[in-house]
């Protein structure tokens, strides 16, 4: 690993552009605080900016805020210079169907499949130096419980997300892997410059709404839900239902 300051990391940047894709970048931001970004590829460097790589995203930092530089992935923290507002999520409503398909009176060789509503308001927080317009989309991990229709009755856990950026990588619950979704440079921002109802920075009331469509759960009669929200950097909403009588762990989303 080699490790520069400011003295010949230009050159030596420029001449690893397109070489290197584990490197570390410490940089200055506002106030002079150092950051670091992990795991990067280096571009380019052109007119006094540099280019960087990470999570199939690209990101530019000017060259007058590098401070320091390693061509080896290391360890010690990861940070982008983000200005974008912290916010609240309420869910107002989760409009969740019998089963995973839609069934009609007439006859149908194929039934469509069902979705789940679900409606919410985001409520921005006012920081200094943020942005309270610019936010990072909020990430929904809605995870259904089933019971068979067989002789056995089992139940089933069907797990889906939204937008699929938010895709964990997992088919049980792994907090680990959510949370390199949310850190992920990937993740969609949201303009809510003209939101209606922004009122001292509190955010809006209009409830905005998503539908997630609910594959693979079939005629199976669905029994529980377990909905979560994840914000800029953490868990921030939750909502469970679950139907009186079937029996199940507390925590059924953990173990299913």
């Amino acid at each position: 690993m080699r490790y520069f300051i400011m003295s010949g990391l230009i050159i030596f940047l420029a001449l690893s552009a397109g070489m290197l894709d584990a490197a570390t970048i410490f940089y200055k931001v506002g106030g002079g605080e150092k950051q670091v970004l992990t795991k990067v590829k280096i571009v380019s460097i052109s007119k006094g900016v540099i280019t960087i790589e990470r999570d199939g995203a690209k990101r530019s930092i000017p060259l007058s805020q590098l401070v320091e530089y390693s061509d080896a992935d290391t360890i010690g923290g990861d940070a982008f210079e983000d200005n974008s507002a912290d916010y609240t999520v309420t869910i107002a409503k989760v409009d969740m169907p019998k089963t995973g398909v839609i069934k009609t009176s007439a006859k149908q060789t194929s039934p469509p499949v069902a979705v789940c509503e679900i409606e919410y308001t985001i409520g921005r927080k006012s920081e200094a130096g943020k942005d309270i317009d610019r936010i990072k989309a909020p990430y929904f991990y809605l995870h259904v419980l089933t019971i068979g229709n067989d002789e056995y009755n089992n139940y089933h856990t069907f797990r889906y997300c939204h937008p699929s950026e938010a895709k964990p990588g997992s088919d049980t619950y792994d907090e680990a892997r959510i949370l390199t979704a949310i850190q992920s440079l990937k993740r969609p921002m949201i303009n809510l410059e003209s939101a209606h109802g922004l009122s001292m920075g509190q955010g809006f009331g209009d409830r905005r709404p998503i539908k997630i469509k609910l594959d693979k759960i079939k005629e199976a009669k669905i029994v529980a839900y377990h909905l979560e929200v994840w914000g800029k950097s953490e868990k921030i909403a939750e909502k469970d239902w679950n139907e009186i009588g079937y029996a199940k762990d507390k925590k059924w989303w953990l173990n299913y």
